[in-house]
């Protein structure tokens, strides 16, 4: 009896570890199914970001090609027969289903290099600075560049900088990165922040302001023209006759010829997700060198 009793005891026992066994091996399985779930779908991310970048990298490509290919007047793109406007305020224009290309002119851009003080004193009112402060700053800009000792009506350069501390400065030559901005005394990070948009570090000497913001516009003209302006732009329209309306600026400085230095932004998309690649870029190279990358995102 004691016998039967033991049996059936040992029976249970192995019944029970067998069932735990059982439940064991099931949570490691889904525990090793839910990892390879989740390293193929980390795969497939992967693999899908790669093939948008590869895309990307060819549209910056053909952008290139499709801009010089028709010298500035147009963008033709290789896979098709369509020739878009080049939109130069950097508008998008949808090549394909699956790539969106924008062109901005960085003459229209507020520039570092070349450094244009009246279009920083005016973009900076804009943006809380007082007339004073922003002179301030341009002056203070323009000494940390220039190569001499003698410093400007509002500006600083080296016994200044040691008196307020700041043993970085002046440079006394072009600055190297557009950050170098907060070592300028009127400078902060929020500031930079606002007006980055309003930025480009290269840009051209030449100048044509309405293909920038409404800050950059304004800078040359009036708000009724700035009205008229994007109007014009909202319908896709040359801008020439809009330049044709200034007075008292240097036709030879102010223009509506593209400069060539542009950005160029493509962007591709599937299903799943999307890819932005951001070129800045000079186009007035030679036949041996027919473009030169300035910067890239």
């Amino acid at each position: 009896m004691n016998s039967a009793a033991s049996l059936k005891n040992q029976q249970g026992a192995a019944l029970i570890f067998a069932l735990l066994i059982a439940i064991l091996m099931g949570v490691l399985a889904a525990f090793f199914t839910f990892k390879a779930q989740q390293n193929i779908k980390m795969a497939e991310k992967i693999s899908n970001r790669l093939a948008l970048t590869y895309q990307a990298n060819g549209a910056v490509n053909k952008a290139l090609y499709g801009v010089l290919n028709l010298g500035f007047t147009g963008l033709s793109w290789p896979d098709g027969d369509k020739t878009h406007p080049l939109l130069l305020w950097g508008e998008d224009i949808e090549v394909s289903p699956s790539v969106t290309v924008s062109i901005q002119d960085l003459s229209g851009k507020l520039n570092v290099i070349p450094f244009k003080a009246n279009e920083w004193r005016s973009i900076l009112m804009r943006y809380g600075k007082t007339e004073a402060e922003a002179a301030s700053v341009t002056d203070k800009v323009e000494d940390w560049m220039d190569t001499d000792s003698f410093r400007r009506l509002q500006g600083l350069e080296a016994r200044g900088y040691r008196f307020i501390g700041n043993e970085k400065g002046p440079r006394n030559m072009f600055m190297q990165f557009q950050e170098e901005l907060l070592f300028i005394p009127g400078i902060d990070a929020e500031l930079l922040a606002n007006i980055e948009g309003e930025i480009a570090y290269w840009g051209s000497p030449s100048r044509s302001p309405f293909v920038g913001t409404e800050a950059m516009i304004r800078v040359y003209t009036s708000g009724e023209h700035l009205s008229e302006i994007m109007q014009q732009r909202e319908r896709q329209e040359d801008l020439r006759s809009q330049y044709n309306k200034l007075t008292q600026v240097d036709a030879s400085l102010v223009n509506d010829v593209p400069s060539g230095i542009f950005r160029i932004k493509v962007r591709t998309e599937n299903e799943q997700s999307q890819y932005t690649r951001t070129v800045d870029v000079n186009l007035l190279g030679v036949d041996t060198m027919p473009f030169y990358i300035n910067g890239w995102q």
